[in-house]
């Protein structure tokens, strides 16, 4: 059984929209605010806070998301850091995803294991120093305690996608130390918009329209609709 907790980085703010029971903040540095993500081990009485944002090649930056405009067929880099601000060392499993709107309206990304149909698809997480690739294509990053990683992020757009707007996301989700009897999957994540360039054609689709007539007998009142 597996469950899922995120946080994930506000469109227009440095704000963090959390879906975490709890544990969920902002943490700052030198770059800005960026959403963190944080897990504590009861038997050690110590908490382990992780982040990840947008990045240059030399680190973090002031930005509090990716945004391209990119013609189809198109295809541009850029960069994510995952920071460890915990006493301990700890493995991230580093992905991308859809982004997608919950029940609750809160911006979230795919959890991992789901496969991408829309901009998620179209971004690559890179090779890291010290990283290492698992099967499904995610990065795992072991870092030190108070260390930071930059990971190279690759956007290829297809020459047939559509203009407008595809939203997606890359992720920091945490590894467990060892075995739980329930899969507790902890990540945080920072949007990535991107938008196709082209002619938009706006419009609305009526599906599964229904009518119904019901006559009265009684010649006075109007028949209802």
């Amino acid at each position: 059984m597996t469950r899922s907790r995120t946080a994930v980085l506000a469109v227009a703010t440095a704000a963090v929209l959390t879906v975490l029971p709890s544990g969920a903040g902002a943490v700052g540095s030198a770059a800005g605010t960026v959403p963190a993500a944080s897990v504590e081990d009861p038997a050690a009485d110590r908490r382990t806070t992780w982040t990840i944002g947008p990045a240059g090649a030399d680190g973090p930056d002031s930005r509090t998301s990716i945004r391209h405009a990119v013609d189809p067929g198109e295809t541009v880099t850029d960069h994510v850091a995952v920071t460890n601000f915990g006493p301990d060392p700890a493995t991230f499993r580093v992905y991308a995803g859809d982004g997608v709107v919950g029940d609750d309206g809160a911006f979230d990304i795919r959890p991992r294991g789901s496969e991408p149909t829309d901009g998620g698809r179209w971004v690559t997480v890179a090779d890291a120093p010290g990283a290492s690739r698992d099967a499904d294509g995610s990065l795992t990053v072991a870092l030190e305690p108070e260390t930071t990683v930059v990971v190279p992020v690759t956007i290829a757009v297809p020459q047939e996608a559509t203009p407008g707007d595809h939203p997606a996301g890359a992720v920091a989700e945490i590894v467990p130390a060892g075995a739980l009897p329930v899969e507790v999957s902890t990540r945080v994540g920072v949007r990535v918009h991107l938008r196709v360039t082209g002619e938009i054609e706006a419009g609305v689709v009526a599906r599964d329209v229904r009518t119904d007539w019901q006559p009265s007998p009684n010649p006075s009142p109007p028949a209802r609709w």
